[in-house]
């Protein structure tokens, strides 16, 4: 009887080994494989081109890892917007509002007042009160006219374009509109100068907060806005009250 030989137990000591083919210097990977001296980590899938291992687009043939397919850059001309060309500085009537919509609206407030003024007249005379009444129209007139004025010197002020003059008129008249509604109405207190000395800086202040609702301004522009109007009525005012003295005079 043959005897059968004891099988050999691996070495435990001893690393398993795995033949490798000698790669001729030079020689590219075939197309889609890849061997253990250039795993598919190293190289692309698609047309073993060496790649970087964080790399995830092929830089030879396209291919994109994560899509697994071949992406086609396109070529041409990038266009780029054009620079915004330079508007200059910004304007000082800012828009808002139809001009035609706001002259409607102080012709009435103006009506309003012309319509207060004669019934607190003085004396409750038909010419009297039809003074008054012509006496409001004529000043908000001429100071709206006034007022346009303050408006271009606050726009060179903060150093930007005037804007829209319709706008601006308009802006103005609803304002100088509402300042001889209330400066026209009686407050009831007893005293005359103690009501004159509270209704005229609440009319000032209505125009002021008109200014700023309407022109949109800063607190601190407005406020140079309605002195530079205030000081341009003053002048005009005077203007006209020195003509009166003169009429006086002569007449004398």
């Amino acid at each position: 009887m043959a005897e059968t030989p004891e099988p050999t137990l691996p070495d435990p000591e001893e690393k398993p080994t795995i033949p490798l083919e000698p790669v001729a210097e030079g020689d590219p990977p075939a197309r889609g494989t890849s061997s253990i001296l250039n795993p598919s980590g190293d190289a692309c899938p698609n047309c073993g081109a060496g790649m970087a291992a964080e790399a995830v687009v092929c830089m030879a043939c396209g291919y994109d890892m994560t899509a697994n397919r071949v992406v086609t850059p396109r070529t041409g001309v990038d266009e780029v917007d054009p620079e915004p060309e330079d508007q200059g500085p910004a304007e000082f009537v800012r828009p808002g509002g139809k001009p035609m919509v706001l002259a409607i609206a102080g012709a009435v407030v103006l009506l309003a007042a012309a319509v207060a003024a004669g019934s607190n007249a003085p004396r409750r005379e038909f010419s009297a009160q039809a003074a008054m009444v012509l006496l409001v129209l004529y000043r908000a007139v001429i100071h709206t006219g006034t007022g346009l004025a303050a408006v271009w010197c606050a726009a060179r002020y903060v150093e930007e374009r005037f804007g829209s003059v319709r706008l601006a008129l308009a802006r103005v008249f609803v304002a100088v509109a509402v300042f001889w509604l209330v400066s026209s109405l009686r407050l009831p207190i007893e005293s005359e100068w103690l009501e004159r000395a509270v209704r005229w800086p609440v009319a000032l202040g209505c125009y002021w907060l008109t200014l700023f609702v309407l022109f949109r301004r800063s607190r601190g522009e407005t406020l140079v806005l309605a002195l530079l109007h205030v000081g341009t009525w003053m002048f005009v005012e005077m203007g006209i009250q020195l003509g009166v003295w003169l009429q006086d005079a002569a007449g004398k």
